[in-house]
């Protein structure tokens, strides 16, 4: 349809509808061949709600399928019901949905808030007809262009021929008067493919009420406010003047008894009668129920002042019979006088005990009451009262009043000076006025402190009422005292040096009241300076400290009494002091090391101080101007690596007071070498004793320096070199090798010293760098290896280690032990070895050869390549007969090294480079190569 009205239009031709065959709708299952009618409970005055049974059922001549009329109201439950007939043209037996729709919810106003589930009416249904199956209360895009419908489905199963009636009601919502537009309508409507209810195919049968004629839930009440009437009196004082100041009394000539006259006034008011008294405020909540059952109101009142919530009451539920209405909630209370603006809110719930659904919303009811006079008027006259009483070092006396309205109390004569409180007393006054007290305050010659005259004055009214003021003056006598600061100071200002010294003035609380500063110049000892204009009281003069200064005692000044007091001060500097700081490397002996303070002031040597177990060494010598040291005393084992801080200086007051001087040394502790011995890995070293040095600055380019020659045997193993060592710095352990054939473990990473400057270099010695840490003991296991497989020997050590040698034989004669355990060659008869075509069987052709020179004068033939190959050979053959170890292609190179010398008949006497025994050139360069390859392995770096 095309617009609410014209729907609303064809749905009310359409009350009654049949369900004919039409086309199937996806979604519910239609009926077929059914006839509906759709009717509401018309309300009359005969209607009884609910039936006997307890059920929301009209008498079936109620049930209309048009306009249901005037009678329904907020919260009624109306009963509506479905007629559904199956024709002899439906199915034997069918099961289908429809659905039963209200009006829910348009414009944000409420219409049917519950829809019950449709229940069978067994009484006037067939046999053939079930219970049918009921959903939930739903709600959908409303019917006929509203916002909101409420709906419920029915699926039924009905028998051919068969009449079904279900019975169903909907509640009239809290605010369903509002509902927009003239009416509130319950519909019939089948199930679209969306699941929602649709006209489709039924033409939307609906019965309807009239919206203008539903009446609402009311909450309705009433206010009152009842108070008596009085007068009110005010009252007032003025004091002139309001303060007295009295003068110095310590000032020369300060006036004794000095007097002040003052007035005080004292000024009443009758007002006009206002209502007064407490307030008694009454409320009464009325609920009207308008709808055709019992319900349960639950009301709430709040009584306010204007916006300010003054007492709430929540009532208890309470049951309002059908259109009733009824007392709900009395609230009393009471509020002081004055109280403005009485108004008062009631608010209501509420409850439906039959569906035991909630009932949304609330309804209210706001009242105000004017507050009402009795008519009592009371306070008509009053009398009024006044005292008088004074503080402080003061007296006074009440000399007069005007007019004479009244007298004083208690035996006070008009004039007399006291110290204590007087009293006056009026008449009875039935009308506003005045009174002026005329009176006059003392003090004496040399008082001080301050002090108040207080007035205070009362009016009484006849029946109770009573209104004070208060007037006073300020009282103040002024005895000044005077604190005169004396400062001393020693003569230690020179040229443009100064002093500043500040003094705070404190109270007895603490508090500072004055503060001054004397300053000092060179040749300034004493200076002072005068506090003036202090109040009577004990005080404390405190001296700030100054940096450099000592500091003083603050000094107590009692000036309660007295007119002036003093405070001295006598400073002299903060002297230096000076300590000495030690950090030792390891860490953790840094106590117990000596310092020594020289200069002004010490003991003869010097002040001596131990550190203590954080290194500190405090002197206790108070500095004098002057120069000082600090130095330290050494310890064995520990070399001072250096000192920082303040180790010499100068002491020049008042620049250096407190400061306090430092000197920090730092010790580092010597590292130390130790060997421990062994031969091929067991400390057994077989008798044997062999011999290390402690070297600093050795190299393969140098020999360095011997700091230290050790002798490890069976008694001394492992063995401890004495030498300081310091940390840092690189050193090396040297073996000499025990012989011809012997390894040692120093072998790997050690180096022969001055082997690249030296060609004859003694390589029997191995050397190892090392480093130590402070306090360290290096400690290394030196492993030897006894031959065969050891290490060579140079040509130098062979030379040296003989006994026809150049050092007469002083060192181990090796060469000629191993010379001697040569076999003796064939065609020989002695001990010896062939090197080209000369064989060698003596000490001093061994030796010539190894020195490159000929055998038998000794000349020198360095430059002759088959010399030189001859002395590598000779060093070749020793080591290889000394056992030690061939690798790297030796064997090789000695044979070439052999072939090629006795080619040339070698003989250690004749010329290769000239002559008939000339070797070619080719035949010198081999020579040179294979001598190359012979002293590398004579120095084991071939392999």
């Amino acid at each position: 349809m095309g617009s609410r009205t014209a729907r609303r239009a064809l749905v009310a031709l359409a009350a009654i509808a049949t369900f004919g065959a039409l086309p199937a709708v996806a979604g519910a299952t239609d009926p077929s061949h059914v006839g509906s009618t759709l009717e509401g409970c018309k309300f009359s005055s005969t209607t009884v709600l609910p039936d006997g049974n307890g059920n929301f059922i009209c008498p079936s001549a109620a049930y209309t399928t048009g306009n249901l009329g005037k009678g329904w109201n907020e919260l009624d439950l109306v009963p509506h019901r479905v007629t559904l007939d199956a024709g002899n043209a439906a199915p034997a037996t069918q099961t289908y949905t429809i659905a039963v729709v209200l009006d829910g919810r348009d414009a944000g106003a409420p219409g049917y808030d519950v829809i019950s589930a449709p229940t069978l009416n067994a009484a006037l249904s067939d046999a053939g007809c079930d219970t049918g199956t009921s959903s939930g209360q739903l709600t959908t895009t409303g019917f006929g262009g509203i916002d909101e419908s409420i709906y419920r489905t029915l699926t039924v199963t009905q028998a051919q021929g068969s009449t079904c009636v279900y019975d169903y009601y909907g509640r009239l919502a809290l605010g369903s008067h509002l509902f927009p537009g003239s009416s509130l309508h319950a519909n019939l409507a089948l199930i679209g493919s969306d699941g929602k209810p649709t006209t489709q195919g039924i033409g939307a049968s609906d019965v309807s009420i009239p919206v203008n004629e539903i009446l609402p839930q009311e909450l309705t009440k009433d206010m009152s406010a009842l108070q008596n009437s009085d007068h009110a009196w005010s009252i007032v004082k003025g004091a002139e003047p309001d303060h007295v100041n009295f003068t110095n009394t310590c000032a020369t000539g300060a006036a004794l008894d000095a007097t002040v006259a003052v007035t005080v006034t004292v000024t009443w008011t009758k007002l006009a009668a206002t209502p007064s008294g407490d307030i008694t405020v009454t409320t009464h909540v009325y609920a009207k129920n308008p709808a055709a059952r019992t319900i349960t109101v639950t009301p709430t009142d709040v009584i306010r002042s204007g916006s300010t919530t003054l007492d709430t009451v929540n009532g208890g539920a309470v049951d309002v019979p059908a259109n009733t209405k009824l007392l709900v909630l009395t609230h009393t209370m009471t509020v002081p006088a004055g109280t403005l603006a009485l108004n008062d809110v009631a608010t209501a719930t509420y409850t439906d005990k039959v569906t035991g659904i909630a009932i949304p919303g609330s309804t209210s009811a706001v009242a105000a009451a004017t507050v009402q006079g009795s008519g009592i008027v009371t306070n008509d006259s009053a009398v009024i009262s006044d005292s008088e009483s004074i503080t402080g070092p003061f007296s006074y006396s009440a000399d007069s009043f005007t007019p004479d309205i009244g007298a004083f109390q208690n035996g006070y004569v008009a004039g007399t000076k006291t110290t204590s409180q007087t009293d006056w007393l009026s008449s009875s006054q039935g009308d506003s006025g005045a009174v002026t007290f005329s009176k006059t305050v003392y003090t004496s010659a040399g008082s001080s402190g301050s002090g108040t005259l207080s007035d205070v004055a009362h009016v009484t009214g006849s029946d109770g009422f009573d209104a004070h003021a208060n007037a006073s003056v300020a009282l103040v006598s002024a005895r000044q005292a005077t604190i005169s600061i004396v400062k001393h100071i020693p003569n230690v200002l020179s040229g443009t040096e100064t002093a500043s010294f500040t003094f705070d003035v404190k109270d007895a609380a603490g508090n500072v009241v004055e503060t001054r500063t004397l300053n000092f110049a060179a040749g300034d000892t004493t200076k002072s300076v005068d506090v003036t204009g202090l109040t009577p009281a004990q005080y404390t003069v405190e001296e700030r400290t100054a940096t450099g200064w000592a500091p003083q005692d603050p000094v107590p000044v009692d000036v309660t009494t007295a007119c002036s007091g003093g405070a001295e001060f006598t400073n002299n500097f903060g002297p230096a002091t000076a300590e000495a700081h030690k950090i030792s490397d390891p860490t953790g002996f840094e106590s117990g090391w000596q310092m020594v303070l020289t200069g002004p002031g010490t003991p003869a040597g010097g002040e001596k101080v131990l550190t203590d177990a954080t290194g500190t060494a405090s002197f206790t010598t108070t500095l004098q101007e002057g120069s000082y040291t600090i130095t330290e005393t050494g310890q064995s084992g520990w070399f001072n690596s250096g000192s920082s801080g303040e180790c010499s200086f100068t002491v020049n007051y008042p620049a250096d007071a407190d400061h306090a001087y430092s000197c920090t040394f730092t010790n580092v502790e010597y590292g130390h070498l130790k060997v421990q011995k062994t031969v091929s890995g067991s400390s057994d070293l077989g008798g044997r004793s062999f011999t290390f040095q402690l070297r600093t600055g050795a190299s393969p380019s140098a020999v360095g320096t011997t700091l230290e020659t050790q002798t490890v045997d069976a008694a001394h193993n492992p063995a401890t070199f004495t030498s300081d060592l310091v940390p840092g710095t690189t050193y090396q352990l040297c073996e000499t090798v025990p012989a011809v054939g012997w390894m040692t473990s120093l072998f790997a990473g050690g180096f022969t010293p001055n082997v690249v400057n030296d060609p004859f270099a003694d390589n029997s010695v191995i050397c190892h760098d090392f480093t130590v840490t402070a306090g360290e003991t290096k400690t290394y296991t030196v492993d030897n290896t006894p031959p065969p497989g050891g290490l060579a020997l140079t040509i130098g050590y062979w030379k040296t280690h003989a006994s026809c040698s150049s050092n007469n034989g002083k060192m181990k004669q090796t060469t000629d032990q191993v010379l001697a355990s040569f076999p003796i060659a064939a065609g020989q008869s002695t001990h010896g070895v062939y090197i080209g075509s000369l064989y060698v069987d003596t000490c001093k052709e061994a030796v010539n050869l190894l020195n490159k020179s000929t055998v038998n004068s000794g000349k020198k033939m360095a430059s002759d390549p088959a010399y030189n190959l001859a002395a590598q050979l000779m060093a070749v053959e020793l080591n290889l007969q000394g056992g030690a170890g061939a690798c790297g292609g030796l064997l090789t190179y000695r044979a070439q090294a052999q072939t090629l010398l006795a080619k040339y008949g070698f003989d250690g006497v004749s010329s290769y480079t000239s002559g008939a025994s000339k070797m070619s050139a080719a035949d010198q360069a081999l020579a040179n190569a294979l001598a190359h390859q012979l002293d590398q392995w004579n120095n084991n770096t071939l392999c």
